[in-house]
């Protein structure tokens, strides 16, 4: 996904404007999921490091975000909490948050301009947000890359289930 992530989209011509609304809840949906999962992998690999007295190479990679992991208990986290420290921990990194809006915006249209309204958004809404996953598999495989640079690393990098190959990567 690149500059034609469009072609990635579900939304389509004959989507009504709840469902390409839908469609693009789904795609922020997955853009949380991975914002958490990474969140929950950055909590390993400090337990991983702490195991290893590999504290100080990982504090070193990102200082904000390993004091903001570290004062978290991993066996007390929600999806709310895992989500703001999430937040905390991208924003060190540089990633792109998108914000998540569960709520139902609009009534059910009235005009067939409300509908193509709706819909003209929910595009807009599901652009960003693929255009986010893009940003953030790249920005997840350019921390595992760093990572890879110090020797405790190596069994921890096993099987990373956050890195993906673009080769081949037709979205």
């Amino acid at each position: 996904m690149s500059a034609n992530h469009r072609t990635a989209s579900q939304i389509n011509d004959t989507d009504t404007a709840a469902g390409a609304e839908y469609k693009a809840a789904m795609a922020r949906t997955a853009l949380c999921e991975i914002h958490i999962g990474h969140f929950s992998r950055v909590i390993a690999l400090i337990e991983h490091a702490r195991t290893l007295s590999a504290l100080d190479d990982l504090e070193s990679l990102y200082p904000l975000a390993f004091a903001t992991v570290t004062t978290i208990d991993p066996t007390s986290l929600t999806h709310d909490s895992a989500l703001r420290v999430a937040r905390a921990v991208v924003d060190e990194m540089g990633l792109a948050v998108h914000e998540l809006d569960w709520e139902h915006r609009k009534p059910a249209p009235t005009t067939a301009d409300d509908e193509l309204l709706r819909k003209s958004r929910a595009v807009v809404d599901e652009d960003r947000a693929l255009e986010d996953l893009a940003t953030v598999h790249s920005q997840l495989h350019l921390f595992e890359t760093a990572l890879t640079g110090f020797d405790w690393s190596s069994s921890f990098l096993q099987s990373p289930p956050f890195s993906r190959s673009t080769e081949g990567d037709t979205q």
